[in-house]
C-alpha cells in the first residue's frame, strides 16, 4: 500500500523499502510414525470421529479435501480416491469450492495397510447410529 501511495503521490516515499523483510524461518513438519498412527485409530476406535480421522492419517488429504468427497469419488477397490473439490468456511458461509490449482485435482493412494478401505467399507454396509 505504501508502495502505491508513493506511485499515487500520497507520500514523499515509501520508507518500507529501507529495511529488509524478515524472512520466514524453515519449519520441519512433524510426521507421525506407524506406531503413533496405530495408536490414534485404537484410541478413536468406536468413536464417530475415527472413519475421518482414518481416512485422513490414511491419505494426507487436507481437511477441507476430506470434506468435499463424496462416495462417487472413492474406489474402494483399488484403494484410491480422487479430489475434485473441497469445503471451505468463509464469513458469508460454508461453499464448496475446486482445488486452488490444476495439480489440486488428483487420485490419492489410500495407505497400503487397508485399514482405511475397511473402515469406509464398514461405513457403506452399516447403519448410521
Amino acid at each position: 500500500m505504501l508502495r502505491h501511495a508513493t506511485q499515487w503521490g500520497v507520500t514523499y516515499r515509501n520508507v518500507a523499502t529501507l529495511i529488509d523483510a524478515p524472512r520466514a524461518g524453515d519449519r520441519e513438519v512433524a510426521v507421525l510414525t506407524p506406531e503413533q498412527v496405530t495408536a490414534v485409530l485404537d484410541h478413536l476406535q468406536g468413536h464417530w470421529l475415527h472413519p475421518i480421522v482414518a481416512l485422513a492419517l490414511g491419505s494426507g488429504a487436507r481437511r477441507g479435501e476430506l470434506l468435499g468427497l463424496r462416495w462417487c469419488d472413492t474406489d474402494l477397490n483399488s484403494g484410491t480416491m480422487r479430489v475434485e473439490r473441497a469445503i471451505e468456511q468463509t464469513k458469508q458461509g460454508i461453499s464448496v469450492k475446486a482445488p486452488k490449482t490444476k495439480h489440486g485435482h488428483r487420485n490419492i493412494t489410500l495407505a497400503p495397510d487397508d485399514r482405511v478401505a475397511t473402515v469406509l467399507q464398514r461405513l457403506l454396509t452399516e447403519p448410521a447410529k
